[in-house]
């Protein structure tokens, strides 16, 4: 993966994410709606919940990533490896922040909400927190970078797609939810590559 790669994976999310609310994501939660869900889809996210950071505790990553950083800038033998630690932190939290306000100010229903209470997905303030996705962008903030400033780690990729196949499987999220989530992610990890000095490969830049 490169960074122009990230650029296209953000068009791409981004234009399927238009089109599952156009056309997909309604037809999709109600034939899911009349099937009954397997509790494996939410088990095996649970599991994957705890490598990612996100339990026990949600600031786990924060802390873990902000460390990297710190430490890469104060001990002198890894301070080339800080733009990679500040690439992997800018990503991660910027992405965190910008799905928190997204989901405070769209109010989308999770799928099993709409098909209990029906009307409009978006707009319900305070209830409402789908959109986007933020188990695809705390999954994705993590591995995007990753592939991109270390090669051998590319195949987790296939790990973000479970995730986001998984979250429409148990009615957490509409489809346009999680390729929005994707879609976020892998433009802001395309959009920091530069402040933090990543070459289009990857690796820090060689001044």
């Amino acid at each position: 993966m490169t960074r122009p790669h990230l650029l296209a994976l953000a068009i791409a999310s981004t234009i399927i994410a238009a089109l599952g609310l156009a056309l997909v994501d309604l037809p999709v939660a109600r034939w899911l709606g009349a099937h009954e869900q397997s509790s494996l889809w939410e088990t095996a996210v649970k599991i994957l919940e705890v490598p990612a950071g996100i339990t026990p505790s949600a600031w786990t990553m924060p802390i873990v990533l902000t460390g990297g950083v710190l430490l890469s800038l104060a001990v002198a033998r890894w301070r080339d490896r800080a733009p990679s630690w500040m690439y992997l932190a800018l990503v991660y939290l910027l992405t965190r922040n910008v799905m928190g306000w997204g989901k405070t100010l769209t109010g989308r229903y999770r799928p099993f909400q709409w098909l209990k209470l029906g009307g409009g997905t978006f707009g319900h303030l305070g209830d409402g927190v789908s959109f986007p996705s933020g188990h695809v962008v705390a999954f994705a903030g993590l591995v995007l970078p990753l592939a991109l400033i270390v090669p051998r780690t590319r195949p987790l990729l296939v790990v973000v797609a479970f995730i986001m196949v998984a979250r429409v499987a148990v009615l957490a999220h509409f489809v346009s939810d999680v390729f929005a989530g994707l879609a976020l992610t892998a433009f802001v990890a395309w959009a920091c590559a530069p402040i933090t000095a990543m070459t289009p490969a990857g690796a820090p830049a060689r001044r």
